[in-house]
């Protein structure tokens, strides 16, 4: 009989598994099956070492039906990352961009360009920080669009200033791959940064003078014809015909095609350290740096740009943003928050070799290198407090302090994981007791929330906190929050998979006792992940940590 009742459990759980696959919104249900029927969760008090449960004993059918399900959600996920929406390409842009359709009316703008340029969606071509002369060439662009080809320069426009902003040089492209190509006109942020080893190469390549590789250097950063002339001194026809001289060595007719080719040219070179955008709000910058192997890291600046230096590290899901009242608070307060994201999370790389930690390390070096910053403090939230222990321990001569907020704590008994909510519960035993099935249970985690906007899992998330669900009202604080899950999952699972490894299944309890550098932990009173007594049990017997104990919930 009891043969039996397993069987149809097990024929249960595999349709709950590619029930998934098809309905993203059915991941609950599976999550509760695999808790009740094949999850030995033990009592309270029971030491984990000690635990046997039935996920170590799973068959190798429901193994492979684990697999098969992963595999078909992958596949799903690669096609749409693969070809992503011209939507999706905009709002993953740092720097302004934004899209006028035919009818002159602008469909789509990001954040960049909403907090850096005022452009805003709906409004029309006539709002725009452009000339008049400017604004005749986009007329002319618009009427002629069908006669354009696509992925191709079509212009060069500067905004014009104001007293707040900087002007910024816009490509103007008519995008490929959308039923918009014909309508539309994509403006695209152009900051190019002049590399010396790049600058020798189109020299050698196409017999330039120093004349005409100045002239070029110019070109690639965006300076106008008229520009050129007066800093150099000579007629604006000289510089005119300097151009066509240029542009006849080295086959190319515009300004946009030599960008084009520089940035080219750039990308194979991959320079060692080059910072190749960024904002031209100083108190919020948005930065990528790209390695000797080609990764490129992303990481964001908040605060005073002079001011004291804290590197923040930040947790599995909670994401790197500010609001904007923390970040006045930052430069009244003489502080600079640098943001990195860890490899395969948001917009930076992932990793291309298996030594995580070791890259890691070296990553936050480089942008530390790149930042010119020897003396710093470092800031770690929830899962970003494993990794900010990492450092203390790896870079501890560069690191004067270690805070930590609501941050995990190793895990010794099952009584911590049983008092973890559920969802958070589930991956953690998975993790610790069947990692092979936990890319599938992530996989699914992410499949759910592109579809629910991740609204469902911020709800589960903090069901058991009114703190956190009435910060969660702040329309500003909910957006925050959502952007740093969807960030989790935005290049797949191996961020998030990383994390639930490293956290959930070692004891990492030496990396914090041969920590060196002071540490400082502020935990919450009703933090739903972490529970106070649990990190009062941890950490009351360690010298080298003051624990501060706070009212409120995860989000303090």
């Amino acid at each position: 009989m009891e043969v039996v009742l397993k069987h149809k459990a097990i024929n249960k759980l595999i349709d709950a598994i590619y029930n998934v696959t098809i309905d993203p919104n059915k991941y609950d249900e599976l999550l509760q099956l695999w808790e009740q029927e094949f999850l030995e969760i033990p009592n309270d008090g029971e030491n984990l070492d000690s635990i046997t449960e039935n996920s170590k004993h799973i068959s190798f059918a429901i193994e492979s039906h684990f697999f098969r399900a992963y595999a078909i959600l992958e596949k799903v996920g690669n096609q749409a990352d693969t070809i992503p929406t011209i939507k999706q390409l905009v709002e993953a842009d740092p720097l302004p961009a934004f899209l006028l359709s035919k009818d002159r009316n602008i469909l789509l703008s990001n954040r960049a360009s909403e907090q850096l340029v005022k452009i805003f969606s709906p409004s029309q071509l006539c709002d725009l920080p452009f000339s008049k002369k400017d604004f005749e060439r986009i007329e002319t662009l618009l009427n002629q669009l069908d006669r354009k080809k696509s992925e191709s320069i079509l212009a060069l426009i500067y905004s014009v200033p104001d007293d707040d902003t900087k002007p910024i040089l816009f490509a103007l492209s008519k995008p490929s791959g959308t039923d918009l190509v014909n309508q539309v006109i994509q403006f695209t942020t152009i900051q190019t940064t002049w590399n010396k080893n790049v600058g020798e190469a189109i020299q050698d390549v196409f017999s330039l003078t120093e004349t005409e590789l100045d002239l070029a250097k110019r070109l690639v950063k965006g300076d106008k014809l008229a520009y050129i002339a007066k800093i150099k001194n000579r007629s604006i026809n000289t510089i005119r015909t300097q151009s066509k001289v240029l542009y006849s060595k080295t086959k190319l007719r515009t300004q946009g095609e030599l960008i084009g080719l520089f940035a080219s040219i750039q990308g194979r070179q991959q320079p060692n350290i080059e910072i190749v955008k960024h904002a031209s709000d100083s108190s919020q910058q948005y930065k990528y740096l790209t390695k000797t192997d080609g990764r490129k890291i992303y990481y964001e600046i908040y605060g005073n740009p002079s001011g004291r230096p804290i590197l923040f590290m930040h947790g599995a899901i909670t994401g790197t943003k500010l609001p904007q009242n923390v970040v006045k608070y930052l430069i009244d307060n003489g502080l600079k928050i640098i943001s990195p994201h860890r490899a395969a999370y948001g917009k930076s790389d992932k990793y291309l070799g298996k030594n995580i930690l070791e890259n890691f390390v070296d990553d936050i070096g480089f942008v530390l290198a790149a930042e010119k910053i020897s003396k710093l403090s470092i800031l770690g939230h929830h899962a970003g407090s494993y990794y900010a222990y990492l450092l203390g321990q790896k870079l501890n001569k560069r690191i004067d302090k270690i805070t930590i907020i609501n941050g995990a704590v190793p895990f010794k008994s099952a009584k911590q994981i049983n008092e973890m909510n559920r969802r958070q519960r589930i991956i953690t035993y998975t993790a610790r007791y069947a990692p092979n099935l936990l890319p599938f249970l992530l996989r699914g985690a992410a499949a759910e929330i592109e579809q629910s906007n991740a609204n469902n899992v911020l709800n589960e998330l903090f069901e058991n906190s009114k703190f956190d669900m009435a910060l969660c009202q702040n329309p500003e604080t909910r957006n925050i929050i959502i952007d740093g899950i969807l960030s989790s999952f935005v290049q797949g699972i191996e961020s998030f998979k990383t994390d639930a490894y490293y956290i959930c299944r070692g004891n990492w309890e030496d990396m914090i006792l041969k920590c060196p550098v002071p540490i400082e932990v502020y935990h919450a009173t009703k933090d739903p992940a972490v529970p106070i007594k649990h990190v009062i049990n941890q950490f009351e017997v360690i010298s080298n940590i003051n624990l501060n104990v706070i009212d409120g919930g995860q989000m303090i």
